[in-house]
């Protein structure tokens, strides 16, 4: 399945990944602990704020069980990948 993350779901994951690494699935209660670690208007590494991942949560694509969800960096992969070749693409000359 083709996912499409937004740069703000990006943004989530960066922020989740540099705390607890890179698990397959993660719980809410993990979640919760995360997000109590954010300061208000704390902001992830593409400059978005930081919020609580209702995206993840409230999705039946992610969820693996009751209160377990997929994190998707397949998709995370794909998206640094592609806007890393876009960054490394030199400008065309007129």
């Amino acid at each position: 399945m083709q996912i499409n993350l937004t740069k703000r779901q990006i943004n989530f994951l960066a922020s989740f990944e540099a705390t607890y690494g890179r698990p397959a699935t993660v719980d809410r209660k993990t979640l919760v602990a995360f997000k109590e670690t954010w300061t208000n208007g704390q902001t992830g590494s593409l400059g978005y704020p930081l919020r609580w991942p209702a995206w993840l949560t409230n999705s039946g694509t992610f969820t693996a069980t009751r209160g377990n969800y997929n994190l998707p960096w397949e998709a995370y992969d794909q998206w640094w990948a592609t806007a890393n070749a876009n960054a490394a693409a030199p400008a065309a000359v007129a």
